[in-house]
Order: C-alpha cells, then structure tokens, then sequence
C-alpha cells in the first residue's frame, strides 16, 4: 500500500483546526469574550489619544489615555480572574467542570489521530519533531519580545501607569515623557502576548495528537506481530 505523503499531516490538521465545529467551538463563556475584547478596545483608543499629541495637544488627552490605559488593565485582570473565579464550580461538579469543555474536541482529535496511523512511523516522528520545534521557536519568540512579562503578568503595566499617574499628579504635566510611553508599549506588548501563547497552545495541542497516533500505530503493529505468532 502507497503511504500518503508527509505534507497530508500538516494539510489534515490546518482543516480540522478550520473546521467549523472547531471555530465554533466556544473557547470563552461570554463575560470573558467581552473582557478580552474591551481590553484591546480600550488600549486601541488610548494609544490613539495618546499619539494624537504628537499632532495637536490639549489637556484632556493625557488624563484621558491614562485613564483608558487603566481600564484596559482593569479588564485584563478580570479576564484573567475569571479563569480563578471558575474554579468554584469545582465543588458542584468537579469532573464535568473539567472535562465537558474538552470532550467534544477530543472526540475529533482522537479520530484524526486514528486516521494518522496509516503515515509511517518515520513520517509520524517528524511530524511530531518538527510541531515540538514550533512550539518552541514560538515560546523562545515570545520570550524574546516580552522576556518575563508572560510570567509576571500584567504588574509591570501597573507599576509603570502609577509612576506616569503620580507624575502628572504631581507636577500637572500635559506633555508624555518616557515614562508615561511605557505605559502604553508594555501594555502593547502584554497584549501581543496573548494570541502568541494561544497559537503555542494549538501546536501543543497537534503535538498531543501526533503523539497519540504513533502510540496508535506502535499498538497495532504489536497486535499485528502477536497475531503472527499465534500458530494456525
């Protein structure tokens, strides 16, 4: 039997991954979809106002940008909190809490994986090599642009708005310094950060699933070879 060729994998993955069962896949119940969102939004305007003084100044340009940079924190914290505040239907229903989101998905990935079984191993090992070095690339990429703010979080952007906030405050000052532009590029780069690690999340994801079927091939060549064994 003619095996099918290396780049099926990657083909087979990118449609099941642009499926629509999969894009309609509700990642995020709807108070996080709105706090993701009003998170981008507000820094969007801001940075806008804020720019915009490279034009034309007036006094409410600073305070405003401030103040929607502030928001935009604000509402980063609570999309990632909502995540913890989660964590309380663990003591109504532990199990499905943690498994209904996954279970659907999994079905379609482990029949993918099934159908992956008739690549030949060496073709399943690069595969499975080559989405780990993404994967890794990526994150290395993400610690590159950000180093540890993925780790940190968003205390950097507040520190650094507290020090702008207290400076105008204090002196009165229209005009952006450094100070206060370092608000606005870690908060830019915070959000960057984001869809990068979600993307990193999606190869380990194929990664899993590449893994599961060598696992898969490996279980049915063993079956195969005990079969043989097995004197008529």
């Amino acid at each position: 039997m003619q095996l099918a060729k290396l780049d099926s994998i990657f083909r087979e993955i990118w449609e099941h991954d642009g499926s629509p069962k999969e894009k309609g896949k509700a990642y995020l119940n709807p108070f996080q979809k709105w706090t993701f969102w009003l998170m981008f939004a507000f820094f969007c305007v801001a940075i806008l106002i804020a720019l915009s003084t490279k034009i034309e100044v007036y006094d409410w340009q600073k305070p405003s940008a401030l103040i929607l940079a502030l928001m935009a924190q604000i509402t980063g914290l609570l999309y990632q909190l909502s995540f913890v505040f989660e964590a309380f239907k663990i003591f109504k229903a532990p199990a499905r809490h943690f498994l209904e989101p996954v279970t659907e998905s999994s079905v379609r990935d482990f029949e993918l994986a099934v159908s992956f079984s008739r690549f030949s191993e060496s073709q399943l090992y690069y595969a499975k090599e080559r989405l780990s070095l993404e994967s890794k690339h990526m994150r290395a990429r993400v610690s590159l642009l950000v180093g540890a703010l993925d780790k940190v979080g968003i205390i950097p952007v507040l520190i650094a708005w507290i020090f702008a906030s207290y400076k105008y405050i204090a002196d009165g000052s229209i005009t952006f310094e450094q100070i206060d532009w370092l608000v606005y590029g870690l908060l830019g780069l915070y959000l960057v950060t984001l869809p990068i690690l979600f993307f990193v999340h999606k190869l380990e994801r194929y990664l899993l699933l590449v893994n599961t079927a060598m696992e898969i091939k490996a279980n049915k060549s063993s079956q195969g070879t005990q079969q043989s064994c097995v004197p008529a």
